[in-house]
């Protein structure tokens, strides 16, 4: 998408609206739940919920591009060839997956009816995809810069804006690590005196301050990126919400999908037969996966016993959300000279 006088944006017309258009939608849905104690998406079961957020909303089969783009992309044919060779590259991300996958199979099957198991795969499933979601948000972030001019004034902010989003991810994985004990009565069984303290709403509050301040730097931006980044730091104040309101946890889930799909365009092959094909296939199988791990996690979450495919297939989904972040952190670390040279001028574009 072109740069105007106004506006700079990264995709085309309608994804730039749906993209920065969504959060606001979501935060009015978060507000009503806030103010008014009713969020509507409980018209459905928990099982449906998941579905409809992980599946149809991409927040899990989003897994499935970072092996569409692998595979169909030249451009990262001859990263995987620079990186030691593309045989070398799926063997090792292989082993991985499979080694996740059989880490978690026999943690979950013979002692799924276990409260420390579902308390240990929440802390896991809460933590690392809170960081990957984070660290993906702060990533666009940086390419809304690039579509801008780039001059002393936005190389000013960006420094700015990376302490912010430090501190930010920083004050969210504490308050996460904190809530999570929280929760399971184990901060309250080490310090009585905490039990008095909303942490949540402290973590929140605290949160929110530092959206501000993200705010409050879009001032010293160039006109073309002042609107475009204020719309745009609007998922970081839904993130704030999240510890006070389960819609809000909903819709981080929900953004994360539909910013990777936009990404994802970004860098797929041209060649539309081919990329229908992988896209069939590989979709099918995550939606799959998808609701047999929709499954496993109900059955986790109500003790029940899982039954041994169930675990195995939970076990392999989440194998592959795993080997997803690993993925994608080597495929957008900009740190690295060849990722640099080869998918940095995909993304911007």
């Amino acid at each position: 998408m072109k740069n105007s006088a106004i506006h700079a944006g990264l995709f085309k017309k309608w994804e730039e609206v749906i993209h920065l258009g969504l959060p606001i939608a979501l935060l009015i849905a978060i507000g009503y739940d806030i103010f008014f104690s009713r969020n509507f998406i409980y018209v459905f079961d928990r099982w449906t919920i998941n579905f409809l957020i992980d599946v149809v909303l991409l927040n899990v089969t989003h897994n499935a591009f970072t092996y569409m783009m692998l595979i169909s992309s030249p451009q990262l044919k001859v990263w995987m060839v620079r990186r030691g060779g593309v045989g070398k590259f799926w063997r090792n991300n292989l082993l991985l997956t499979g080694g996740l996958a059989l880490a978690f199979y026999f943690v979950l099957a013979p002692y799924s009816k276990s409260p420390w198991i579902y308390t240990l795969f929440t802390f896991i499933n809460l933590l690392i995809p809170a960081h990957h979601a984070l660290a993906q948000s702060y990533g666009i972030s940086l390419l809304y810069n690039y579509a801008g001019r780039r001059n002393r004034k936005i190389e000013a902010v960006e420094k700015r804006e990376r302490s912010i989003y430090g501190w930010f991810l920083g004050l969210t994985l504490i308050g996460l690590v904190a809530l999570f004990f929280n929760w399971n009565g184990l901060l309250a069984q080490r310090f009585p005196e905490i039990g008095s303290i909303r942490l949540e709403v402290l973590v929140a509050w605290t949160l929110g301050l530092l959206f501000l301040l993200l705010m409050g730097g879009t001032i010293s931006l160039p006109k073309e990126l002042r609107a475009t980044k204020g719309l745009f730091y609007v998922r970081f104040l839904i993130w704030a919400l999240s510890f006070i309101s389960m819609m809000a946890v909903f819709a981080t889930r929900i953004i994360h999908g539909i910013e990777y799909l936009f990404i994802s365009r970004r860098i797929l092959s041209a060649d539309k037969i081919l990329n229908i094909t992988i896209s069939a296939v590989l979709l099918l199988l995550v939606i799959g996966m998808g609701v047999i791990r929709t499954s496993g996690f109900s059955y986790l979450s109500e003790r029940a016993p899982l039954p041994h495919w169930v675990a195995a297939l939970t076990a392999i989904s989440t194998a592959i959300s795993f080997s997803h972040y690993y993925l994608d952190r080597q495929l957008f670390r900009m740190k690295d000279a060849e990722t640099r040279e080869i998918v940095g001028p995909l993304l911007k574009g």
